[in-house]
């Protein structure tokens, strides 16, 4: 019996016991049943499959066949009904339905048959609170059942998938995405959450991750990449796109542009050079779309390269190292909310602990240098009252450990707005630029053609010295963008009156 056949019994059952129980329980209890009855309705799909692309998540209690050894086989079912309903709460908080129970574990899916924008997300985040969820209930279980060391595993694959068929309708979900969403659930450690590579790049920077060794799967020509899930980090937003939701266009005009974007990103990878890449062009051009393509790809690259940004920003423009200090913001997640003690405690831990020994000194020098408040440091005790002696120092320990935090890894550093970069920061970065010409490294920088208005820096007439994005390519760009999202209103304009027509 489906949730819908046990509703609507259970709206017969109310019914009969209404001179029991009077017309306003009835009614009340009734109404409430009937919301949720609509709601799985609204859920059902034609019995003829489908493709969709969704974020399948498994879990499994841990070890259940011990729990066996303990309690009598009636006692087990009541204990699992009740901690699977528990657990399958946080799916149905995230927008996401549970498709099948299997005794110990369930599957549920995100992004059927209703698909949203973060069905991804939702789906990380529904296994990071059933792990909380677990721990949280892991006491009440030991004490209820005595059942010790209450432990699950949650697994998170996204892919496309066949979804309906005779059998089960809508709650049918097959293809390679649920084999592999399952296998990652087995491989996953206790109460932990493992996710593949197709997950991870749809949330890349919304959660803390640890990268794991590839992983075998039977049926698969290569090794998997996984990740671990640790937490999302706080206030973490993805990049929105502009445009209009719920319409898609294709990037016109600026395919040159991008594939020398990729060419210049894979050279850096593979020769280990230094490569720097600029995009000059007035407002509305489309620098802002390019870049998001281009970061798209990266995202689709297996070899997990690292990506930093940082803008200029007019009002501080005459602040020194104001463009780096906030390349280091976003990077160390400092937020204006924060407390002194919190931005002193996150440059310390996301810096100091990355070099070793040496690494508080260094941290509140690259700190001080970058306008944070390390006045009273003991370290800075030596260079106070002689700017320029901090000035040397911090940007000595700031490259060391720049080249540190780069190491073996492909690294895109994105710096928009430059017609707002600080000379400061400009000098360093053209410095660091040509002492360092060895690393796998991408500069990206985006700007207005007011950079050029007066050259105030030899840092910014030397990180223009590659410059595209041409200006006399302006008006077919704007024609073949039109033409573009016409196509798409026209389309749009057929699928509503299609459907109204229905």
């Amino acid at each position: 019996m489906n949730e819908i056949e046990q509703l609507e019994q259970a709206i017969a059952s109310l019914e009969e016991k209404r001179s029991e129980l009077g017309d306003s329980v009835v009614d009340s209890a009734v109404e409430s049943i009937k919301v949720r009855l609509v709601t799985l309705k609204s859920y059902q799909v034609p019995s003829e499959k489908q493709r969709k692309l969704v974020s399948v998540l498994f879990m499994d209690v841990a070890d259940s066949s011990k729990i066996g050894q303990y309690l009598d086989p009636e006692d087990v079912m009541e204990m699992m009904d009740a901690v699977l309903q528990q657990l399958a709460a946080p799916v149905f908080n995230q927008g996401g339905r549970v498709t099948r129970y299997m005794g110990d574990g369930f599957m549920a899916v995100f992004g059927a048959p209703i698909a949203r924008e973060d069905d991804t997300r939702n789906a990380v985040s529904a296994g990071l609170e059933i792990l909380k969820a677990a721990e949280s209930s892991s006491q009440e279980i030991e004490s209820t059942w005595g059942v010790a060391d209450f432990r699950v595993r949650v697994g998170v694959n996204t892919g496309h998938v066949a979804v309906g068929g005779l059998s089960e309708g809508i709650n049918m979900i097959m293809g390679r995405t649920v084999n592999l969403a399952a296998r990652m659930e087995s491989a996953a450690p206790t109460n932990s959450l493992l996710v593949t590579h197709s997950t991870y790049r749809h949330v890349r920077g919304l959660f803390d991750v640890v990268k794991q060794p590839p992983l075998d799967v039977k049926g698969e020509d290569n090794p998997v990449l996984t990740y671990l899930i640790l937490g999302a980090k706080p206030h973490a937003t993805p990049i929105a796109a502009r445009g209009i939701e719920g319409v898609a266009t294709s990037l016109v005009g600026r395919q040159r542009e991008l594939e020398e974007l990729e060419n210049h990103y894979a050279n850096a990878r593979q020769e280990i050079k230094t490569h720097v890449y600029t995009i000059h062009a007035g407002p509305g051009i489309g620098k802002t779309r390019l870049v998001q393509e281009f970061k798209q790809l990266l995202e689709y690259q297996e070899d997990e390269g690292q990506i930093f940004e940082g803008y200029g920003i007019q009002q501080q423009l005459d602040n020194p190292y104001s463009l780096l200090r906030d390349l280091f913001t976003r990077y160390l997640d400092i937020r204006e909310s924060d407390d002194l003690h919190s931005v002193r405690g996150k440059i310390e831990q996301g810096i100091g602990d990355f070099m070793g020994q040496d690494g508080p000194q260094i941290s509140h020098y690259i700190g001080a240098l970058l306008g944070f408040d390390f006045w009273h440091s003991p370290y800075l005790e030596a260079v106070k009252g002689d700017p320029e002696q901090l000035r040397l120092t911090g940007q000595y320990y700031l490259q060391q450990f720049i080249i540190k935090l780069i190491g073996d890894t492909p690294t895109t550093i994105i710096l928009d707005d430059l017609q707002w970069g600080d000379d400061a920061s400009l000098d360093f970065i053209d410095q660091f630029v040509r002492e360092n010409e060895t690393l796998p490294l991408l500069v990206l920088n985006i700007t207005r053609p007011e950079l050029f208005d007066h050259d105030r820096s030899g840092g910014k007439k030397r990180l223009m010295r590659m410059t595209v994005f041409a200006e006399e390519r302006y008006l077919h760009y704007q024609m073949m963008r039109a033409v573009t999202w016409s196509i798409a209103f026209l389309n749009m304009q057929n699928r509503c009156q299609q459907s109204c027509a229905r």
